[in-house]
């Protein structure tokens, strides 16, 4: 686990075939990381390597199959 990222902050952007179709940021996330983690790790077990997935906002593209 990494300790050392503001996760109350943290730009996420994400890149489909070379553009830029999300630039976003967690402090503008429906609830917080820690929150997410907390709720989620009352109902499974999390452990080293799980990839959680919040969604994304409406306005984003659809990713077709042999996309990078």
């Amino acid at each position: 686990m990494v300790t050392s990222i503001n996760l109350t902050n943290l730009r996420i952007v994400t890149t489909l075939n070379g553009q830029v179709v999300q630039d976003g940021n967690t402090n503008d996330m429906s609830f917080s990381i820690l929150s997410l983690i907390s709720w989620i790790s009352q109902v499974m077990i999390l452990e080293a390597g799980d990839v959680l997935t919040t969604g994304s906002r409406s306005r984003s593209c659809s990713m077709k199959s042999g996309d990078p």
